[in-house]
């Protein structure tokens, strides 16, 4: 048996992954029809005998009474998903109406949804004939209860998003082709009737608080090791594995022997805990095949984390190409010409995780411990999930509002000393601590720091405590009341020096002088 019927046969044998929770669609059929009076009428007609029909006539006089309500006039909003639209439309007389519809055909040129990814239920073919007809067969056949998987978990107390109203990384649902997230508060909220499963957000998301499911991460590792496992047993090297959609056929004529072919539900979940992952598990490359009908976003996203993987494995001097992102089967004859890269000449025997943080831990500590050219540190992009923070000590405080809205508790508190601490194995550089910093003192720097410091806290800032100029007991810092000071001397509440020299006061000494001041003058 070859090396590459080996790792196939390897696949087909490996368990199916754990079923996950489904999301739930109830659809009656009734179906909003939009567009001109013949086309709309025409196609209302074809749908009558099957489903519930109303039309929304946008242009050209209205069809003779059918059997279905007729509205004439333009969309002013539409929102919902199968089962569950809202559109709002204007009548040619001015007034606003409105009505609820299991599912949409717009027959017209104009788009309702703005997203990439329009949402299940809605369809609009665009003057393009099969597209319309199969839009028809959909529809009459959309009535009852259907289910589909929730494709992701989410661990908000990890969410970098947003803490105390300061807002810090939206890289989940700028990628999203659905827009199937929102902020809420300080939450991200994923609406999961609009999620269309391609795991993008996990792939872009630095603390892993957003998790793809469907299958995990874990579930990937268990079946990369044995297909690779088998591959190498049988004698293969230098394997290279090609990621594609479950959608694409490949032919065998197009690939090289060393090329095993992988299929998963969407390229857009494959992150950087992914591509790291198939090379510590003995991948010699990862090679994406995208069709050109994925959203530009997710391109760019893959490119990003490709990018970022390179940026490690070269600074730890492991040559040439090891991951590549391939646009349209055409690209694949240039496979042919892609040799392959250096990698280490041990494979790891961990499995891979679902926390995408623990993931990355490992595979890099893999790759340090192997590297041809070892290093203590590899500086990193702009926008890397890896780095220190800087503190401007003259202009810290503190006050320790990074602390309060770091996520991954890579910033803490002095436990007692007038200290900030820092843990730079835990820092996603997210920038909650940057935005949240009230005397722009901190600083994001990008890197990978791979010795032993970086799991260990050290110290960022350190401040003399200051004593209460009454009774000498120590309160807050130095920088902060010497700061304090400063920005109100020109208050009128403290503009005599009695009232000013309270803010160098304990609290308690505070209202003492405070009470007997008052009662002085009063006596006065």
């Amino acid at each position: 048996m070859t090396p590459l019927m080996a790792a196939l046969q390897a696949a087909t044998n490996f368990p199916p992954p754990e079923p996950v929770p489904e999301v739930s669609y109830r659809s009656a059929g009734r179906v909003l029809v939009i567009g001109p009076a013949t086309l709309a009428s025409d196609k209302a007609g074809e749908l009558a005998g099957n489903v519930p029909v109303t039309v929304l006539v946008t242009e050209g006089d209205l069809p003779e009474p059918e059997a279905y309500a007729v509205h004439a006039g333009q969309v002013i909003s539409m929102e919902g998903w199968l089962g569950n639209f809202d559109v709002h439309w204007k009548t040619v007389d001015g007034a606003e109406s409105q009505g609820k519809f299991d599912l949409v055909l717009n027959l017209g040129l104009e788009r309702y949804f703005r997203m990439h990814q329009p949402p299940q239920g809605y369809f609009a073919p665009m003057n393009d004939t099969q597209a319309l007809q199969d839009a028809l067969r959909e529809i009459a056949d959309a009535v009852g209860e259907f289910t589909k998987p929730k494709f992701y978990q989410l661990n908000e107390k990890i969410c970098a998003h947003s803490r105390s109203n300061v807002e810090g990384c939206n890289r989940c649902w700028d990628v999203c082709s659905a827009w199937a997230m929102r902020s809420e508060g300080d939450a991200v909220r994923v609406e999961s009737h609009l999620c269309v499963g391609c795991g993008a957000c996990a792939t872009v998301c630095p603390t892993g608080a957003m998790r793809y499911n469907y299958p995990s991460v874990s579930y990937w590792g268990g079946k990369l090791k044995a297909v690779l496992g088998a591959y190498a047993v049988a004698g293969g090297k230098a394997a290279c594995v090609l990621v594609h959609g479950e959608n694409v056929t490949l032919q065998q004529d197009q690939l090289l022997q060393r090329v095993i072919p992988v299929s998963m539900f969407h390229i857009a979940s494959v992150g950087l805990d992914w591509l790291l992952g198939a090379l510590a598990l003995g991948a010699n490359q990862v090679v994406i095949l995208a069709t050109g009908n994925e959203a530009p976003q997710y391109l760019e996203a893959l490119r990003a984390q490709m990018a970022l993987g390179e940026e490690i494995l070269q600074g730890l001097g492991y040559a040439g190409e090891h991951f590549r992102l391939i646009e349209g089967q055409a690209g694949l004859a240039h496979l042919q010409q892609m040799p392959p890269a250096r990698v280490p000449s041990e494979t790891a025997r961990f499995s891979l995780f679902d926390d995408k943080r623990t993931t990355l831990e490992f595979c890099i500590d893999h790759f340090a411990r192997h590297a041809p050219q070892p290093a203590d540190m590899i500086a990193l992009a702009s926008g890397a999930p890896f780095g220190t923070v800087e503190v401007t000590g003259d202009k810290c405080t503190l006050c320790y509002s990074c602390v309060s809205v770091c996520p991954a508790s890579a910033l803490l508190d002095g436990d007692g000393q007038q200290q900030l601490n820092f843990i730079e194995r835990n820092c996603v550089q997210c920038g909650l601590c940057e935005t949240a910093c009230p005397e722009d003192a901190i600083r994001l720097v990008p890197r990978l720091l791979l010795a032993p410091q970086a799991k260990q806290k050290r110290v960022l800032h350190v401040d003399q405590p200051f004593h209460c100029v009454r009774c000498g007991k120590p309160f807050g810092t130095r920088s902060m009341v010497i700061g304090m000071v400063a920005k109100l001397a020109g208050h009128s509440m403290f503009a005599t020096p009695e009232a000013l020299n309270r803010l160098r006061m304990c609290g308690d000494c505070r209202v003492v002088d405070m009470m007997t001041t008052d009662s002085h003058e009063v006596r006065s």
